[in-house]
């Protein structure tokens, strides 16, 4: 038998130690649009990286992205999803773990398995990035007085979430959405002042005809849906879909007309529109930024009294809705007044009318406070379920004072007349031993 090492003179020393020696630049040199993918892809898990360069139809567009500085690019995750939908997932996660897709205020996605709940929110923000890009019908620019109000309203939100220990949002005037009508079309109603769209991250605020207090009371309720509690819920081959904005409760199946039913709708949105009125009428005459808005707000508030005096008949009692009162214009040649003021009155009244019965059926749960103190309380109760998602303290106290399911049939009512109905009905049942509440949902 030879001596193994006889010829070990005209080996690479790396292939004496049975190792492959490097290749020469000069026998492969290197593939500057193939080095220019690679770095396309720095800061990727490797192992993803290599699945990707796998695919030679896809170094173009990455060779593309390092020549513009990109780090991420639409269309090349919808090149690899067409060629791989599991290895677009994987790749639009990576992404998102990078932070490099829009922020969402959505705090989760349910319905799913922790892995799909993740690549939802990933696509949930995916989806965000192309509504940036986008227009909306009618969509105007907001004027510098509205910009004003949008991060006053951000502020307000914010002290709202510091009073029940929450951490501050980001809710900047991109997201304020200014359309030029009169009223937002949506499905659940016709002619909405404005409107919080949780999937796509929007806020969109009809911008015309509107006096500036009643511009502001729009911004003001849609960003504190914005900075409430938002979920989202995972249907197998859609994108997610609303699940959770404050208070309001999205059922998990459609119902026979397609739809996801509400729950909860009447008391978020009077609990909102509360919150958002004091927030308003908080503004004094010498704000440096928004005091004019009181200043006309008072002027419009006598001339309409004097309106009053003259035409007892035919003018309301302006002292009469004075809380709630924003402005009112009069018409002179048509002799019409149209009179702004805050929103959802009914809800408002079905809501305070619900706690006046709580207090004066369950008068233990509020041991020395009057029953003014007593709404308070439970409307902060309302108001910090919306915040942090969690309804059980408010459900538990329903059912306690009314007993066992109170709650749940409470939830599924639509309207203030509905509630107010229930409420006459709860006024004569005797305080049941309560109870659990296992059918109030986080």
């Amino acid at each position: 038998m030879g001596n193994p090492l006889e010829d070990s003179g005209n080996q690479h020393p790396k292939e004496q130690a049975g190792i492959s020696p490097p290749i020469s630049e000069e026998s492969t040199p290197v593939d500057p649009k193939r080095e220019a993918a690679t770095n396309a892809l720095n800061g990727l898990d490797a192992n993803l990286s290599e699945k990707i360069l796998a695919h030679p139809e896809l170094v173009d567009t990455l060779a593309w992205m390092d020549s513009k500085g990109k780090t991420f690019s639409p269309g090349l995750y919808g090149d690899i999803k067409d060629i791989d939908p599991n290895l677009g997932n994987e790749y639009l996660v990576a992404i998102a773990r990078k932070d490099l897709l829009p922020e969402t205020r959505v705090d989760r996605v349910i319905g799913t398995s922790e892995a799909n709940a993740e690549i939802a929110l990933a696509t949930h923000r995916f989806e965000v990035l192309k509504i940036n890009q986008a227009k909306f019908e009618n969509e105007r620019e907001a004027t510098g007085e509205e910009i004003v109000m949008i991060r006053r309203a951000e502020q307000n939100v914010n002290a709202l979430r510091a009073k029940h220990g929450l951490p501050p949002v980001f809710l900047p005037p991109e997201r304020v959405k200014m359309i030029d009508a009169d009223s937002i079309k949506h499905s659940t109603s016709s002619h909405a002042g404005g409107i919080d769209i949780p999937t796509m991250q929007k806020d969109l605020i009809a911008g015309k005809n509107k006096q500036g207090m009643t511009t502001f009371d729009i911004i003001q309720h849609e960003l504190i849906h914005a900075g409430s509690y938002q979920s989202l819920q995972h249907h197998e081959g859609s994108t997610p879909v609303d699940y959770r904005v404050g208070l309001e409760v999205k059922s998990r199946t459609r119902n026979e007309a397609g739809d996801f039913e509400s729950f909860l709708m009447p008391l978020n949105e009077a609990v909102t529109e509360e919150n958002a009125r004091r927030f308003v009428m908080s503004i004094s005459e010498n704000d440096p930024e928004l005091g004019h808005l009181a200043t006309q707000r008072k002027k419009n508030f006598e001339e309409f009294a004097v309106l009053h005096k003259e035409h007892p008949t035919h003018i309301p009692d302006p002292s009469e809705f004075s809380d709630d009162f924003f402005g009112a214009r009069f018409d002179q040649k048509s002799g019409t007044l149209s009179v702004d003021t805050s929103g959802y009155a009914p809800e408002r009244k079905a809501m305070w009318g619900l706690f006046d019965k709580i207090y004066e059926k369950n008068p233990g749960a509020f041991a020395g406070k009057s029953s003014g103190e007593a709404r308070e309380i439970m409307f902060d109760m309302a108001t910090k379920a919306g915040l942090t998602g969690n309804i059980l303290p408010f459900g538990r106290l329903m059912n306690d004072t009314f007993g066992r399911g109170t709650f749940h049939n409470y939830g599924h009512l639509k309207s203030a007349q509905e509630i107010e109905a229930l409420v006459s009905v709860l006024d004569r049942l005797e305080k049941k031993e309560d109870t659990t509440s296992d059918e109030v949902e986080r």
